[in-house]
């Protein structure tokens, strides 16, 4: 041994007691591990009871015969799953992979396209309504007493049944009475 390892030896023995005073004290872990071995033993032994009796109950069954005769069906089956199942979806998958810039750009265009027409309504709003007041406030109302009158006279027209005959010049319209 190397110099230094018999000088922790000689350390560990020195602090500890002298040989006929110390009382040997066992390790709880020490007193267990005879149980835990015999009942890992006896697990063990169980598994390899109930595994060789498996085996010699599979070894009288009629498993192989029954899946020797059905294996056309299982074999059509999987020929039916691959082709109307499987194929479609693998497919639909590798389109959907190619194709997702085009509908993310799609997708993309028409949120666009709507935050802009939504945008573009409220301006036109807003300007609508800016020169509606600017047209009270200056006084210009001789300009809309005239389309109020108009559009009130055409409504009388059209309440006693003389707004009917009224068509837009490149129509010709007869009416029957």
């Amino acid at each position: 041994m190397s110099t230094t390892l018999v000088n922790i030896a000689e350390t560990a023995s020195s602090t500890q007691p002298f040989g006929s005073q110390a009382a040997e004290v066992a390790s709880p872990i020490s007193r267990i591990l005879p149980y835990l071995s015999s009942l890992f033993s006896a697990s063990k032994h169980a598994f390899n009871l109930t595994v060789s009796l498996v085996k010699s109950l599979l070894r009288l069954s009629p498993l192989p015969i029954v899946l020797y005769a059905i294996a056309p069906v299982t074999v059509f089956l999987d020929l039916v799953v691959a082709i109307f199942i499987l194929a479609p979806y693998n497919a639909a998958v590798y389109l959907l992979d190619v194709l997702f810039p085009l509908y993310v750009f799609c997708g993309v265009a028409c949120i666009t396209g709507g935050l802009l027409g939504l945008t573009g309504r409220i301006l036109c709003r807003v300007v609508i309504n800016l020169i509606r007041r600017r047209e009270e406030e200056t006084g210009d109302r001789a300009r809309s007493r005239a389309v109020k009158k108009r559009t009130v006279k055409l409504e009388e027209e059209d309440r006693k049944g003389k707004g009917k005959e009224r068509v837009s010049p490149g129509v010709q319209v007869k009416l029957e009475r």
